[in-house]
């Protein structure tokens, strides 16, 4: 559907020239959902609005069901007809019904009859699960209905493809899976869709493949397995790293028990893995209680990261000796921590000494 090759932007402020991204070459084809991911200011933005005919890029083609949509003489509006856009902050129309609102685009630019409009609009209202919206205005709607409002208005231009940008970021979570819902159901349609974002819960759920952008490239694309599974490079690596770990630090024998409990909480609820909260407080606090030596200066990280289950490193500092096989090891809390694991490591790495656990799979 669409072939991008060598594609490049730069933006210019006085006489000095600031880079996007340059030399992207990537396909795009009919059915994929491809999430765009990536620090922010990386170009996922300016690239998408390039595959828009929003921006024209510096150099290079963006080929469109086999037509060159940069060449000179195309006909943008029509191109544009094929692609749908839905923005984060929704742009409908205040003084305007839902309905209202949906058929604007139909009856002005298409020409369809009102009648026939109002009642392609009430099929993809209920589509998206707001039947009996019609008649209400944004202003009595909540953010995820207003968003799904977008997407039925949309929808009634019957695109080809369609482009969301941060579709779900002001949302709370609840509205989140709101619209989540819609465009997995759109995907499971089988509707061409590209999804900027910073949400990786929400690439997870409806996309099948992933465009990664970092220091001004599209730096790695893969499937969502490929890429958020096993990542080929090292940014992506460390990419990935932030959006599903979570590091902690503990420099005193005082340290807040109760904090670290609360910050592994809100790890597990953002990341899916409730139900392992309580796997991991058990083995965090029977080895930071029973096994570290707790004499002079400790120096403890905590890290947990996950592939579908979590795994869990802490890693001592100027520590030499085994820490879980030690000589008078509490083996009551080393049957408790072999219990929710599925695997327990005891090794050295240079002057440190690491500890991983791998949780049993949970229901």
């Amino acid at each position: 559907m669409i072939k991008v090759e060598g594609l490049s932007k730069t933006y210019r402020q006085g006489n000095k020239v600031f880079p996007v991204f340059s030399g992207v070459n990537c396909e795009i084809n009919k059915g994929d959902v491809v999430g765009i991911i990536g620090p922010s200011g990386c170009g996922k933005t300016t690239f998408t609005q390039c595959l828009m005919t929003l921006v024209s890029p510096d150099s290079g083609q963006i080929w469109f069901d086999g037509q060159d949509i940069l060449a000179p003489k195309v006909d943008l509006n029509r191109v544009r007809k094929k692609m749908g856009m839905v923005f984060q902050d929704f742009n409908l129309f205040p003084h305007l019904s839902v309905l209202d609102n949906i058929t604007l685009a139909p009856v002005k630019l298409e020409g369809i009859p009102v009648e026939q409009a109002e009642e392609e609009a009430k099929k993809f209202l209920k589509e998206v699960g707001l039947a009996e919206c019609a008649s209400l205005y944004p202003d009595q709607l909540s953010g995820g209905q207003k968003q799904r409002v977008a997407i039925a208005r949309c929808l009634a231009m019957h695109p080809d493809i369609i482009f969301f940008d941060e579709p779900t970021s002001a949302l709370d979570t609840a509205k989140k899976k709101e619209v989540a819902s819609v465009i997995k159901k759109l995907a499971q349609q089988g509707m061409t869709m590209v999804i900027v974002t910073h949400e990786h819960k929400l690439v997870q759920r409806v996309c099948n493949r992933i465009f990664f952008f970092c220091q001004g490239e599209l730096y790695e694309q893969g499937t969502v397995e490929e890429v958020f599974g096993s990542p080929k490079r090292m940014l992506t690596r460390a990419f990935v790293q932030t959006i599903f770990g979570m590091n902690y630090q503990i420099n005193s024998r005082d340290y807040d028990l109760y904090n670290l409990n609360s910050e592994l909480e809100l790890y597990c609820t953002n990341n899916g893995l409730s139900a392992y909260i309580n796997s991991l407080e058990l083995v965090c606090e029977e080895v930071l209680t029973n096994f570290l030596p707790f004499s002079g200066n400790i120096y403890v990280k905590l890290k947990v990261a996950y592939n579908n289950t979590p795994a869990l490193t802490i890693l001592q500092e100027d520590c030499s000796e085994p820490i879980l096989e030690k000589e008078g090891a509490d083996e009551i809390s080393l049957m408790l921590i072999k219990g929710v694991c599925s695997s327990v490591t005891d090794y050295q790495n240079g002057f440190s000494r690491v500890l991983t656990f791998e949780f049993n799979p949970q229901n």
